[in-house]
């Protein structure tokens, strides 16, 4: 089965590498949604494996949350989950 997460994400670039590692743990691929972040969000989550699609301008959560589905819709993935960048 493979198992997809998405990462919406903005200016995270101080809390997502842990993430990104314990999630890694237990999914197929992790999937980090930049959303005009102004850090080194989408560097910190390359290096720590992610797969990152950037949103060149914020665009708000749920916006990003529709980029992360689309490209899980086009992944052919069994199933996705979606985590909050802090951790929580």
């Amino acid at each position: 089965m493979k198992l997809i997460a998405v990462i919406p994400a903005f200016n995270e670039a101080k809390q997502i590498a842990p993430v990104i590692q314990q999630t890694r743990k237990y999914v197929s691929e992790v999937v980090v949604i930049d959303d005009g972040s102004a850090d080194e969000t989408s560097a910190v989550a390359r290096q720590a494996g992610a797969h990152v699609i950037v949103h060149p301008q914020n665009q708000g959560k749920g916006a990003s949350i529709l980029t992360g589905l689309d490209y899980f819709r086009d992944s052919g993935a069994d199933a996705v989950m979606l985590l909050d960048a802090d951790g929580q």
